[in-house]
């Protein structure tokens, strides 16, 4: 049998600046990596949504641009 492994990366740089109405989001990449951006609007939900999925990984890093529709949300990036 055939088997990969993956290391996964963590995301410890997420920063999150307002501006005019939303948040920029920004955090340093891995190449070959792909990256999801997840909130919540309240740390007692269950699960966590999707803003942006499928982010490809350059080394550099990537900017991703939320409207928010409550006043609190909590984010976190995922690597896989």
């Amino acid at each position: 049998d055939d088997m990969e492994l993956y290391q996964v990366v963590p995301v410890t740089d997420l920063t999150a600046k307002p501006s005019a109405g939303h948040v920029n989001l920004s955090f340093s990449t891995k190449g070959g990596l792909l990256y999801s951006v997840l909130y919540k609007t309240s740390l007692s939900d269950a699960s966590w949504s999707v803003l942006t999925n499928g982010i490809a990984g350059t080394g550099g890093t990537f900017v991703v641009s939320d409207t928010p529709v409550a006043n609190t949300r909590f984010y976190r990036v995922q690597s896989y």
